[in-house]
């Protein structure tokens, strides 16, 4: 026994400067976590994991009415009130269960006789949302259409932005300066539209404290400084009731038309029956691009994939998030608390300390191959892949 025991001290004392190793990592990397020293590492990371799921389906329930850069030229953009009239009206015709319309249109462009029209039929459209911009410190305000905006049928376009100008947080209420309550975001509204008229499905206050509201199937709670990578030195970015939101994929993860094939009557009117329009423009030229995970840097890369995504078609994946988890046919991203994360950080030093001294003590005084660290690095990704995939969890790496 005496011999035994004696063995065990002398390993420790071998293997000692390893060991000691545990705390003093994990600390390190504690103390940066809450600095954002290594929060590009976290993004990065998730980026990675989030192109290499899967494609997901097509969502069939959402159709996006675009105007491509022929469309910008033929139709002499921004489009005339006569012609935005025409428009609506065949789509309204199609009997759709909600229509944005993700085109600030808040001045008369052409005839005023005929910005007069427009606003009767957007008034009488009763399924259909327009938008605004609320001011931030880098926007001014836009306002709406003056029609939709007296019948309380307006959400806001705001996209809130992370500190690498990367779109991963869904703002669904906000109050900005000035306002007296709260407003809705344009994709918070079609959403909540269309769950309430197909499914049933409204919004349940759970806790007025914590603002824990129930969507069907899911229970959101708002963003803080308590969760992922968001600390008290960033929580001027969580403004308003924001959640992490997962998007569906580019242009092609959705049903698409353009506005002259609309226009020249090219299209099955079953197109749009009992769905959400979105309408916006694609074209390069308008400049409404903005960066997603979908275009972000591979990890360990020195190459970008410029791949921007329009803003009519973020607010189409942001519609299709709040529809699919409130209906169950996808997982909602959960962000982990602070706690969790520390608890990660202090496993992962203690498996890759007790990997190490395995290492030593198999090959004393060589470190180990790196085709045994390949190894130990593809068994951490996966996991951290099978926890995104399928529980919705982002993990720090």
């Amino acid at each position: 026994m005496l011999r035994q025991y004696r063995h065990i001290y002398q390993r420790l004392q071998q293997y000692g400067s390893i060991i000691s190793t545990i705390p003093i990592i994990a600390m390190s990397i504690c103390a940066l976590q809450p600095l954002g020293l290594l929060r590009d590492v976290d993004w990065s990371v998730n980026d990675t994991l989030l192109r290499m799921r899967p494609q997901a389906p097509v969502d069939e329930s959402i159709v996006i009415v675009y105007a491509d850069e022929p469309d910008v030229v033929d139709l002499s953009w921004p489009l005339s009130d006569q012609v935005l009239a025409d428009l609506l009206q065949r789509i309204d015709a199609a009997k759709p269960i909600a229509v944005g319309l993700d085109i600030f249109r808040d001045i008369p462009v052409g005839n005023p006789a005929d910005f007069q029209k427009l606003h009767q039929f957007m008034g009488a459209m009763e399924s259909l949302y327009g938008i605004d911009r609320l001011a931030t410190n880098q926007s001014k305000i836009v306002a709406p259409p003056p029609i939709l905006e007296a019948e309380n049928r307006v959400g806001f376009a705001n996209l809130p932005m992370d500190a690498d100008l990367r779109i991963r947080r869904l703002m669904l209420s906000w109050k900005a300066a000035g306002d007296e309550e709260f407003r809705s975001s344009l994709a918070l509204l079609l959403a909540e539209r269309y769950l309430a008229k197909r499914y049933g499905i409204t919004p349940e206050v759970l806790d007025s404290e914590t603002f824990k509201v129930r969507l069907g199937a899911v229970e959101f709670m708002p963003l803080d400084a308590y969760r992922g990578y968001y600390y008290s030195q960033t929580i001027d970015q969580i403004d308003g009731y924001q959640i992490p939101f997962d998007y569906r994929g580019q242009m092609d993860r959705f049903q698409t038309i353009s506005m002259s094939e609309v226009l020249a009557g090219r299209y099955d009117s079953r197109l749009f029956r009992d769905r959400i329009v979105l309408i916006g423009a694609i074209a390069p030229s308008l400049k409404d691009n903005f960066n997603t995970p979908h275009e972000s840097k591979w990890l360990f890369s020195q190459t970008q994939d410029q791949q921007f995504m329009s803003g009519v078609v973020v607010h189409a994946n942001a519609v299709s998030y709040l529809v699919s988890v409130a209906t169950g046919t996808r997982l909602p991203i959960r962000l982990l608390s602070h706690g969790l994360i520390y608890g990660w950080i202090g496993l992962a030093s203690i498996v890759g300390a007790g990997v190490t001294f395995y290492s030593f003590d198999r090959r004393p005084g060589q470190v180990c191959t790196l085709h045994f660290w390949r190894v130990v690095f593809g068994s951490a990704i996966g996991c951290c892949i099978i926890l995104r995939s399928q529980r919705g969890r982002c993990m720090p790496v």
